[in-house]
């Protein structure tokens, strides 16, 4: 059986008139006829009656019927969708991306691609820079959204988005945005921070600002969760620096007071794998590349 006994018996059907099914696909009678016939003899069923003056289907036409349109627009839907795969317009994309991402720059990327190109399907998965990176050059995540990258002759990164940094403080605490004069008023301080290993450059960023102030920072505890570390602070237990997009992520009471004055920003990238294949990426690196966040 081959897809033109589908298409030949599907013209018969519908037209139930061998000389115009023929004529609407352009092949003679007689080869039509005997298509429908052997399409009949491998089935082992009758598909039509047939008589002198007219053609009707049989019970098992009518089903055989329904069931070749369905399997040819099942057909026409697969070879559109691989089109699309292979033009970038469908597809999925495995994305990793460290919290404020999901604070700045996703939200907006997500909705606008959702818009632009609903065949791509977007998978988001929380982790590390580190963590990102190791997914990256194994495959398991497409493209990632990290603070600070290393560099690596592997990937590709981009800076999309760059915010200031803030210091988060328990709501109790003396100092204000009014009163506040610079980090050296905190030198004093416990501060929670994330492990270095969990983003190297990120943790150097943090002790860079304080040794700037005039200080290297007494870390007393830390935590890779974001939402912890704010508990901790919450709870009188230390104070921290956080990127400022994270002012309103949490219910908790804390305060964040804006570091405006100093040079330093944290800036968020997009990093790929040079080796990547997937069509799908492109379309999201160009979408990323001609949106303002």
């Amino acid at each position: 059986m081959e897809l033109r006994h589908l298409k030949y018996f599907i013209a018969v059907a519908e037209e139930l008139h061998f000389s115009k099914a023929a004529a609407r696909l352009c092949i003679v009678q007689p080869a039509l006829s005997r298509q429908v016939k052997e399409l009949e003899n491998e089935l082992g069923v009758m598909l039509l009656k047939r008589t002198k003056r007219s053609v009707a289907l049989t019970e098992a036409g009518k089903y055989y019927y329904d069931e070749a349109i369905n399997i040819l627009r099942l057909l026409d839907n697969i070879k559109e969708r691989a089109q699309q795969m292979q033009s970038g317009s469908a597809g999925r994309i495995k994305i990793g991306h460290v919290g404020s991402a999901m604070l700045t720059t996703l939200p907006k990327l997500i909705t606008r691609l959702r818009k632009d190109y609903p065949g791509i399907r977007i998978e988001l998965h929380e982790m590390t820079a580190m963590t990102q990176l190791q997914m990256l050059k194994t495959g398991k995540i497409d493209l990632g959204f990290l603070r600070v990258p290393r560099e690596d002759d592997d990937f590709v990164f981009e800076t999309i988005f760059a915010e200031t940094y803030s210091l988060v403080l328990p709501s109790s605490h003396k100092i204000t945005s009014r009163n506040f004069k610079g980090l050296k008023q905190v030198a004093a301080e416990k501060f929670i921070l994330p492990p270095r290993s969990a983003g190297e450059r990120y943790y150097d960023n943090i002790i860079a600002i304080c040794n700037a102030a005039g200080f290297s920072p007494y870390v007393a505890h830390e935590s890779v969760n974001e939402d912890a570390s704010i508990r901790l602070v919450e709870n009188n237990l230390g104070i921290s620096i956080f990127p400022s997009s994270f002012k309103n992520a949490f219910n908790a009471k804390v305060k964040f007071i804006e570091l405006k004055r100093i040079p330093q920003r944290l800036r968020l990238s997009i990093a790929w794998n040079k080796n990547n294949s997937n069509p799908a990426l492109q379309t999201l690196i160009n979408i990323i590349r001609n949106t303002r966040f």
